[in-house]
């Protein structure tokens, strides 16, 4: 499974040739979803930017239209350990990334982002640029 990260759903939206015709692979090779940080981090942008109704309305459908896997307690325990780790290797990581790598290692998912700086900090995650 893929976790299509924020970057790549914002992307997606805007109708970026590169992510149409990646998740139209994705829907043929196998499964794809996001996470409801990713949901959460795409709407907060939709409203900081006073973007119209309508705008919002395409979002929320599409939004519908995509499996969004959730957090649970141990979702919540796997980002815990993660961040432990990291400040402990003196690293900083924003807790909605934390989570996002929490969840794609319940999933044993790969993340696709261009963040992958953040992300391949994080041990044993598996990590695809877009």
């Amino acid at each position: 499974m893929k976790i299509l990260d924020t970057d790549f759903l914002i992307a997606l939206l805007r109708g970026d040739k590169d992510t149409k015709n990646l998740i139209e692979k994705l829907g043929k090779e196998g499964s794809y979803a996001t996470t409801v940080v990713n949901v959460f981090e795409v709407l907060v942008g939709a409203y900081r930017a006073k973007t119209d109704p309508s705008a919002r309305d395409k979002i929320q459908n599409f939004v519908r239209s995509i499996d969004v896997l959730g957090l649970d307690r141990e979702v919540a325990d796997q980002a815990a350990k993660i961040q432990a780790a990291l400040m402990d290797e003196g690293e900083l990581l924003e807790a909605r990334d934390v989570l996002v790598a929490a969840i794609a290692s319940k999933y044993n998912a790969a993340i696709v982002t261009r963040n992958i700086k953040h992300f391949s900090r994080i041990q044993d995650l598996v990590v695809e640029e877009w």
